[in-house]
């Protein structure tokens, strides 16, 4: 799939609605259309890259973790999920539906459990 085609990079050049939450230079967070918990967040890279991209740690000199991370951090600041608990998600193999890179960041209960509690 390339970014031609692709939701999430629709989603940050604006050609599809999204609930943003907040964006850094390289991230956008954006609300889960289908959450699976009270907060159910997603963070997106701005640049189309593949799973396998990342993976390989072509991004390395980058500090690719360290801006996503810090993206992560800016919404459990923001949205106060420290107080609450959450959980980062990365999915792989079967789980992984889209071919472009982002995460899960996950607060609040699920179904009556703390979602420190729950697997995913």
């Amino acid at each position: 799939m390339g970014d031609s085609d692709c939701l999430f990079c629709d989603i940050v050049r604006d050609k599809k609605a999204a609930s943003r939450v907040l964006e850094t230079k390289e991230f956008i967070v954006i609300e889960n259309k289908y959450p699976k918990a009270p907060v159910h967040l997603l963070v997106v890279d701005k640049t189309h890259r593949e799973k396998s991209d990342t993976m390989a740690g072509v991004y390395q000199s980058e500090n690719y973790w360290d801006k996503l991370f810090y993206a992560v951090s800016q919404a459990v600041i923001k949205l106060n999920l420290d107080k609450i608990g959450y959980k980062v998600v990365i999915n792989e193999s079967k789980y992984y539906h889209y071919g472009h890179e982002h995460i899960h960041v996950i607060g609040g209960e699920i179904g009556g459990v703390e979602s420190n509690e729950v697997r995913l």
